[in-house]
């Protein structure tokens, strides 16, 4: 769980508004390269991409912490 969502869940020790200010600073996290993204999946399945996928986009279109 990245630093800023563990702060953010901390509401009952933080004030309402460091709460909502580390739950801003979430959605500011820019994505890194589709390219780290697809070397990552190729390496974890042992094959290139277009053998295991017929299609992939390199844009991302949500993200997600592993916790969730």
């Amino acid at each position: 769980m990245h630093a800023v969502e563990s702060v953010a869940l901390l509401v009952v020790a933080l004030s309402l508004a460091f709460h909502n200010s580390f739950l801003a600073l979430q959605d500011q996290i820019p994505p890194f390269p589709s390219s780290v993204a697809l070397k990552s999946i190729e390496s974890q399945l042992g094959a290139p991409i277009s053998q295991i996928f017929a299609d992939i986009s390199p844009e991302p279109i949500a993200a997600a912490s592993l916790g969730q």
